[in-house]
């Protein structure tokens, strides 16, 4: 299973390892010297257990994003998006884990894989 579904079918307790796998894939896209001079202050937010700060840390460039919670307190959605590009969003547990997999999607939408407009 790759790594978008996983963050959407996972529990709040895997939220640390979730965020450390979606840095390690969005970060190094973003050129090694943003990666180093970040990556401390990720691991800060993480080991003080600000999931949602630490997710913020993956928003493209460029891009906004939202968090909402859905009805019946069932979970998290989540929005990113580039002005002209499609809507990424994203269910998840927790609020940060739907924004870390809404970011991959963003992502993906500007390496070329997007899998489809979201319609939230």
């Amino acid at each position: 299973m790759t790594l978008i579904p996983r963050i959407e079918q996972a529990s709040a307790e895997q939220v640390r390892e979730l965020l450390e796998e979606a840095w390690n894939t969005i970060a190094p896209g973003r050129g090694v010297s943003w990666a180093l001079a970040n990556a401390r202050r990720f691991t800060v937010m993480l080991d003080a257990e600000a999931w949602t700060s630490a997710a913020e840390m993956l928003v493209p460039e460029t891009h906004f994003w939202s968090i909402c919670m859905k009805g019946g307190a069932t979970g998290f959605s989540a929005c990113c998006q580039a002005r002209g590009d499609a809507l990424e969003r994203s269910d998840a547990a927790t609020p940060a884990l739907a924004l870390a997999a809404a970011c991959l999607r963003a992502k993906g939408l500007q390496a070329g894989s997007h899998s489809g407009t979201c319609t939230a």
